[in-house]
C-alpha cells in the first residue's frame, strides 16, 4: 500500500507495546547513568534567590548541584533564538539557561540537580529552598477585564442574564 492523504500507517512498534514488551528509554540504562531534575519556578514573575544549596549538595548521591550564580552555568550564556524566519529581525531578550533573580513566567528553570539515581536528584531539589518575592503579574484577560469592562465572547455568555 502506498503512503497517502486518508491512508492509515502501519507501526511497526505497536504490537510490542499493546503486549507489554515494549522498550523504554528508562529501560536501557549503562551502569553508572547519572540522573537529573530541574527546579522550576511555580510563579508567573517573582523575584527569587535559592538557598541551602550547600545542604542539597551535601545530599549521599548528589553529584552536582547548579543554580545561575554558578559560573559554569553564566560561561553557558543564553539559549539562542532559533525559531526567527529568514529575513526577519526580531529583538529577542537574552533567555538564559537558568533564571537569575527573577522567573518571568511559570516553569522557568531555577537550579538544576545530578545524582546517582532519580531519587536522589529529587531528594536534592527538595532540599532546596527558594526565598521568593512575587512580582505583580497581567494577562490580557486581566487587562480586559474587571469592574466597567464590558465583557465579549464566550465568557459572556455563561454570565450573561437570560432574556
Amino acid at each position: 500500500m502506498k503512503f497517502g492523504i486518508s491512508q492509515s500507517i502501519t507501526r511497526k512498534e505497536d504490537a510490542a507495546l499493546l503486549r507489554g514488551a515494549g522498550c523504554y528509554v528508562a529501560d536501557v540504562m549503562p551502569a553508572g547513568t547519572l540522573h537529573a531534575v530541574v527546579l522550576r519556578s511555580p510563579h508567573a514573575h517573582a523575584r527569587f534567590r535559592v538557598a541551602d544549596v550547600d545542604a542539597a549538595r551535601a545530599l549521599p548521591g548528589v553529584r552536582l548541584v547548579l543554580t545561575a550564580q554558578d559560573r559554569e552555568v553564566a560561561a553557558l550564556g543564553a539559549l539562542p533564538c532559533i525559531a526567527m524566519p529568514p529575513d526577519l529581525t526580531v529583538e529577542a531578550p537574552p533567555y538564559p539557561v537558568l533564571a537569575r533573580d527573577e522567573v518571568m513566567h511559570v516553569g522557568d528553570a531555577v537550579a538544576f540537580v545530578v545524582a546517582d539515581t532519580i531519587e536522589q536528584a529529587r531528594d536534592g531539589a527538595r532540599r532546596l529552598r527558594s526565598n521568593t518575592r512575587r512580582c505583580r503579574t497581567w494577562s490580557m484577560r486581566s487587562r480586559h477585564s474587571g469592574p466597567g469592562r464590558r465583557r465579549s465572547g464566550p465568557a459572556s455568555t455563561a454570565t450573561s442574564p437570560s432574556r
